[in-house]
């Protein structure tokens, strides 16, 4: 199974696999007169812990990607489950 989750705008494709997932954290930061939102997503590689950083210049898309995850998180099929970050999603669903 293969979730389409829109990224932050100018990032690369990124594919996860929701069985590697350990957990998500969010982040606002403020400086002068800009927010940015960033989407921690922590992985598990190997014997260590990683994670994926999406900042967002928007809140709405970080939080509707967080909501995304978390509902892929819970699925029974978890384990066979990919995530598909990219900017473009109407280019990702042609690449997949």
């Amino acid at each position: 199974m293969i979730t389409h989750i829109q990224g932050p705008e100018g990032s690369s494709n990124t594919q996860i696999q929701v069985k590697d997932i350990l957990y998500l954290k969010t982040h606002q930061l403020s400086f002068f007169d800009t927010e940015v939102f960033n989407l921690y997503v922590f992985v598990k590689k190997g014997d260590s812990e990683h994670f994926y950083l999406f900042i967002y210049k928007e809140l709405l898309p970080m939080q509707l990607a967080f909501e995304q995850l978390t509902a892929a998180m819970e699925t029974p099929l978890s384990g066979t489950h990919t995530i598909y970050f990219s900017p473009d999603l109407h280019l990702a669903s042609e690449e997949v």
